[in-house]
Order: C-alpha cells, then sequence, then structure tokens
C-alpha cells in the first residue's frame, strides 16, 4: 500500500471475524475504515477525516452489499457500533441469527470472505485531492467487494496481489 508497510499479521486484523456467539445472535467485528494506504478507486481515508459519527450515529446499521444484493436487497441485518482507533474505524455489529439472510451470511465471514465497507451519505462527501475529507456513514455492509482491499481476509488480499 502507498505510505505503509502492510504485513499479513497486520491484515488478518483488519477482516471480519466473529467476536462471539449465542443462541440468537453473534458479533462480527473488523476495520470498516483503514487509514492511509488507497483503495481501489485511488481514494484514501485519512485520521483527519469527518465521518460525521457526532452529527448522525455512533450505531449505524448493517447490510449485506451496500442494499444492492438481489435477494437481501435492503434488510438491515444488524446495528453495528464503531470505535475509531490509530488504525482506522473498527466496526462491531451484532447480527440476529433468526434472519434468514443471516444464516446464509455466516459461513462466508467465517470463511474470510466478507470485509466491512462504508455507505456516505454522498451529497456530502468532501475531497481534498484523493483524501477523503468528509465521508458521513450512513451504514456499514458486510461484502466481499469492499473498496479498501485491506479489510478483506489474507486469502483474497493475495488473490488481488496475484492479478495486479
Amino acid at each position: 500500500m502507498a505510505d505503509e508497510q502492510v504485513t499479513q499479521e497486520t491484515v488478518k486484523s483488519y477482516a471480519v471475524k466473529e467476536l462471539s456467539s449465542d443462541a440468537t445472535s453473534y458479533t462480527v467485528g473488523g476495520y470498516g475504515v483503514v487509514f492511509g494506504g488507497m483503495d481501489l478507486t485511488g481514494e484514501h481515508f485519512t485520521k483527519e477525516t469527518d465521518f460525521w459519527f457526532d452529527k448522525l450515529t455512533r450505531t449505524p446499521m448493517a447490510l449485506y452489499q451496500h442494499g444492492k444484493d438481489d435477494a437481501v436487497q435492503k434488510t438491515v441485518i444488524g446495528k453495528a457500533t464503531v470505535r475509531p482507533d490509530d488504525i482506522g474505524v473498527w466496526v462491531e455489529a451484532q447480527l440476529e441469527l433468526s434472519n434468514k439472510y443471516v444464516a446464509a451470511i455466516r459461513p462466508l465471514i467465517g470463511q474470510g470472505k466478507l470485509g466491512w465497507s462504508s455507505g456516505a451519505v454522498e451529497h456530502l462527501v468532501e475531497y481534498a485531492g484523493k483524501a477523503i475529507k468528509s465521508w458521513p456513514i450512513a451504514e456499514f455492509s458486510l461484502t466481499p467487494t469492499p473498496a479498501e482491499p485491506r479489510c478483506l481476509g489474507v486469502r483474497e488480499l493475495r488473490s488481488i496481489a496475484e492479478v495486479d
């Protein structure tokens, strides 16, 4: 990545993984935003990016594929909580196991095939060159194709590197 050394160990910590589980729900977590580097569109977040958590919500909805999957559509599959730190924005979401879509998504999380992707309120987004200055997060989506490759598991990152 452009301005930082990313090792397999650090990438593992960015991937979405199951954190806990009980009879009715389970919690997943991973980085939804990673500072520095460059995403697949050539843009990047910085520690100064305004995510509007103080103006919108610190508990955005969790979706699958930003609501664009033909089967799941715009079904809310959980509620996320966010915790910004020096790496980026850590995202945890409690997902309801009774939701038929969550049951279908769960194996993909266990296989390391999903990453978080943030969905912003588009008309409030601002850039300073390729740096994202304002990114008001309305939702986080579990997706096999996040724009930020570091949000994927190690296996998927290797596949991208092999193609490049």
